[in-house]
C-alpha cells in the first residue's frame, strides 16, 4: 500500500533557502567590506576587493535565485509500507530507495528559520548514512515521522 506522500516540499521552503543563503552572503559581505577598509587604510590595490565583490555578487545570484528553484523542482519523495523513495539532484540526479527494515532512526527537525514559516524537516538514518526530506509543513512532518516510525518499528524516545 502506497501512501499519498509523493509530494514536493512546501513552496515556502524556497523562502527558507533564500533567507539562509542571504545570512551566509551577508556574513561574507562583512569580510569583503573589511578587505576594502584594510585596502584603503594601508593604500593597497583594490583589485582583490573588486574580484571578491564580483564573485560574491555572482554567488548571490546563482545560490539565492537559481539553484533553490532547481532543487525545489527536482526534489520529490514517496513513502510506502516497505520503502522510502527520495529523488533529488540538480545536475546529477539521485534516486535513493530506503527499505523500512534498514531505518534505524527518524528525526523531526525545525530550526528558527523553518519555524518562522511553520516548516520542518525529517531525517531518516540508516547504517549507511542519513537522508533528509526538507521543507514540510510541521503537522505533515510529524505525521510522516510517525508513519515511517511505525513501518520501520522505530520506538519513540522518552520525551520530557
Amino acid at each position: 500500500m502506497v501512501y499519498d506522500f509523493k509530494e514536493k516540499p512546501d513552496i515556502k521552503y524556497l523562502k527558507v533557502l533564500f533567507y539562509t543563503n542571504l545570512i551566509l552572503h551577508s556574513i561574507i559581505f562583512v569580510f569583503v567590506i573589511a578587505l576594502l577598509v584594510v585596502s584603503l587604510v594601508f593604500d593597497w590595490t583594490l583589485i582583490p576587493f573588486y574580484i571578491c565583490i564580483t564573485v560574491l555578487l555572482a554567488s548571490f545570484i546563482i545560490f539565492n535565485l537559481i539553484v533553490p528553484k532547481l532543487e525545489y523542482h527536482r526534489f520529490s519523495f514517496e513513502v510506502a509500507e516497505d520503502q522510502i523513495q527520495i529523488k533529488s539532484g540538480v545536475i546529477w540526479r539521485k534516486v535513493v530507495l530506503i527499505p523500512m527494515v534498514r531505518v534505524q532512526h527518524v528525526q523531526y527537525k525545525s530550526g528558527p528559520i523553518l519555524r518562522k514559516f511553520n516548516l520542518a524537516s525529517i531525517s531518516v538514518s540508516t547504517a549507511s548514512g542519513f537522508h533528509q526530506i526538507p521543507g514540510l509543513p510541521q503537522s505533515y512532518a510529524r505525521q510522516l515521522k510517525d508513519i515511517i516510525g511505525e513501518h520501520a518499528k522505530v520506538e519513540e524516545p522518552y520525551e520530557q
